[in-house]
């Protein structure tokens, strides 16, 4: 699981990596890969930059082979998934601690 060797020059590595903490339940995604993994085309590109845009097919092609089946393919999945998560906060937040949004 999470073999990333054969992604690593065809998807950007900030989301390679992101993926993996995704996988592994450590870390909750940003927008776009949040909508590639519930398999919302539309949303996916509208909050695509062009290196995102580039390597979508890459990406998509990693949340298939490598990760868990039960952590990708709907809306419904993607927010049970994220449910079993044990943080508090996601891999973008810069808040100091006790600072709300």
């Amino acid at each position: 699981m999470f073999d990333v060797s054969h992604y690593q020059d065809k998807v950007p590595s900030h989301l390679l990596n992101a993926l993996v903490h995704w996988g592994k339940q450590e870390y909750i995604t940003g927008d776009f890969l949040g909508a590639v993994l519930s398999n919302d085309l539309m949303e996916a590109i509208g909050r695509a930059d062009n290196s995102s845009m580039a390597s979508l097919k890459h990406i998509a092609m990693f949340i298939n082979n490598e990760l868990p089946r039960d952590c990708h393919g709907s809306k419904e999945t993607v927010a049970e998934w994220r449910r079993g998560f044990n943080v508090l906060s996601d891999i973008h937040d810069t808040k100091p601690a006790g600072e709300t949004r």
